[in-house]
């Protein structure tokens, strides 16, 4: 009798203690049911009442698509149950209550079912317009694209913790095979290959791979030459209270350069090379990922034209002036995946950007095809 009656104490404290991390009655009940089930089967408790707290997690999705909140409040829950709170520079700073579920993939069932609440909730105009505007939604649109930095962050150690290889490269392909799904290789990468306004652009040193080909929903940004992952969370400071260091006058902007060509979470579906216009309606990714409101005051000194040198992206290598001279130096080396890295990889580093500028002589006598990647060009030049 002292054991039942220490457990529904156990129990009350739980529920209320839910109740007030912001869980109503019908995700209550998922909790309880769950509960029930693992006592019954004898499953130890302690390790596993902490996973309610892990967003994300089996436990957490369970309860999240079982609240009978709307999605706005959906949205809201995630962002308060993790104390989400904008700095005066800008930076969203997060609590430590609860957290991103560590094991949650890149392609997880939670990032799939919060991405389609922020595509209903800000359906009508872009993400930047929700912030400027005064119905309701401001601070939520400027947090939730803030926001995207730590879904991103939570990628790349899920692949770098779970998977094995030489590099972040390998890793991610381990990833794809294990989970039997294509990664694609299709959206430009221009704003993830930015140079400094004082030096000459010469080639691209990253490329953009998405998850998965289907929904280019997360997204990496991994080194040509090295294979590891560009991000800007190989950057960032901390302060001695734990937060993240937002003051931009702590950050060389010649050192900065993986914050300003770092990836970035999509809540829209990008057109990439697999474009199904039946997912891409309302140009979502338009409207929720490049009209975004306003970056860290950080990432905007290291991105923003004006100051004394800042990170450029490079124009499309199709653009031309007035006088119908090309003016773009940009095109993807990464088209098809790895056989495009294999065959770059093969041009000597003193010959690249030489190799470089044929290629972009190639790539503008196909227009208005689109770029091939770099192995097709590379085994016409073998072949001749």
């Amino acid at each position: 009798m002292v054991f039942i009656k220490q457990r529904k104490n156990n129990e009350a404290k739980i529920a209320a203690k839910l109740q007030q991390n912001g869980w109503d009655k019908a995700a209550l009940q998922v909790y309880d049911k769950a509960y029930a089930k693992r006592i019954a089967k004898g499953k130890p408790m302690e390790a596993w009442t902490e996973t309610s707290r892990l967003i994300g997690s089996e436990l957490y999705t369970k309860m999240f698509k079982a609240a009978r909140l709307s999605p706005q409040q959906k949205l809201t829950l995630v962002l308060q149950q993790l104390q989400a709170q904008v700095d005066r520079n800008g930076f969203l700073q997060v609590g430590t209550i609860y957290s991103l579920d560590p094991q949650m993939a890149p392609h997880a069932a939670f990032l799939q079912y919060f991405r389609k609440l922020v595509q209903q909730v800000f359906r009508k105009r872009s993400l930047r317009e929700y912030a400027n505007g005064a119905d309701g939604l401001a601070e939520l649109a400027q947090k939730l694209h803030l926001f995207r930095s730590y879904l991103d962050r939570n990628n790349i150690r899920f692949v770098r913790t779970n998977f094995v290889g030489q590099n972040d490269f390998e890793k991610l392909l381990q990833y794809a095979q294990y989970y039997q799904f294509k990664l694609d290789y299709g959206t430009d990468a221009n704003y993830h290959n930015r140079h400094l306004k004082s030096s000459a652009f010469l080639y691209p040193q990253n490329m953009k791979i998405q998850v998965t080909k289907s929904s280019r929903m997360s997204e990496f940004i991994v080194a040509l030459r090295t294979g590891q992952f560009v991000t800007e969370w190989q950057v960032y400071k901390y302060t001695a209270a734990g937060q993240i260091d937002s003051n931009p006058g702590h950050y060389a902007v010649h050192q900065a350069e993986a914050i300003a060509n770092t990836e970035s979470f999509n809540y829209g579906i990008p057109k990439g090379r697999s474009f199904n216009p039946l997912l891409c309606i309302n140009h979502s990714h338009q409207l929720l990922d490049v009209r975004h409101p306003a970056d860290p005051k950080l990432r905007r000194v290291l991105t923003t034209v004006g100051q004394d040198d800042y990170w450029l992206a490079e124009k499309d290598y199709y653009v031309k002036n007035a006088q119908g001279e090309y003016v773009g130096q940009y095109a993807d080396l990464v088209k098809k995946g790895q056989e495009d890295v294999v065959a770059w990889r093969q041009v000597p580093d003193a010959k690249k950007a030489q190799v470089y500028a044929d290629f972009l002589k190639y790539c503008r006598q196909r227009w208005p095809l689109r770029n091939p990647g770099f192995a097709k060009y590379f085994r016409s030049k073998m072949r001749k």
